[in-house]
C-alpha cells in the first residue's frame, strides 16, 4: 500500500514538473515583470508598487534613474509559473510628486509590463509623464 502512495506521488510530481518545463523549453526563460525607461534628460526617483488581485502589494521598490536610462525587475518566485497570469496594479510614483496607477493584464510568464517616463505620445505629439502598456515577449 506504502508503495502505491509513493508511486502516485512521484508520478504527480513528474506531471507537475513537466507541466511547468515545457513552456521553458519551448518558448524560453520568462521575461521581466516590468521594465522603466526613462526618456527624459534628467534623472528621476521611481517608487513601483505592484498590487495582486486581491490587492496585497506583493512587489514596492524605489529606483533611480539616470537620463534616458533603463531598469529591469525579474519576476518574483510565485509569478514565474505558467499558472501565475491575471491582473495586477501598477502605482508608480515618480520622484515623489507624479502618481500613475493602472491595471495590468499579464496573462503569462512572456507578458511585461513597460513603464516609460516623458514619452511621446505618438497621436497627440504630447508628453506623456507616466505612461504604462502591458506587451508580450516578441
Amino acid at each position: 500500500m506504502n508503495k502505491i502512495i509513493v508511486a502516485a506521488g512521484v508520478f504527480v510530481f513528474i506531471l507537475i514538473s513537466c507541466y511547468a518545463a515545457i513552456p521553458l523549453i519551448f518558448m524560453g526563460p520568462p521575461v521581466p515583470l516590468f521594465t522603466v525607461h526613462n526618456h527624459d534628460t534628467t534623472g528621476h526617483e521611481v517608487v513601483v508598487e505592484v498590487f495582486d488581485s486581491n490587492n496585497e502589494s506583493i512587489i514596492k521598490e524605489t529606483y533611480v534613474l539616470d537620463p534616458k536610462d533603463d531598469i529591469s525587475r525579474s519576476r518574483p518566485v510565485g509569478l514565474k509559473l505558467p499558472w501565475s497570469g491575471g491582473g495586477y496594479t501598477f502605482k508608480v510614483t515618480m520622484d515623489g510628486k507624479v502618481t500613475e496607477t493602472s491595471r495590468m493584464e499579464i496573462p503569462d510568464v512572456y507578458t511585461m509590463v513597460n513603464i516609460r517616463l516623458y514619452s511621446k505620445d505618438y497621436v497627440s505629439g504630447e508628453t506623456v509623464l507616466i505612461y504604462m502598456v502591458s506587451v508580450e515577449k516578441a
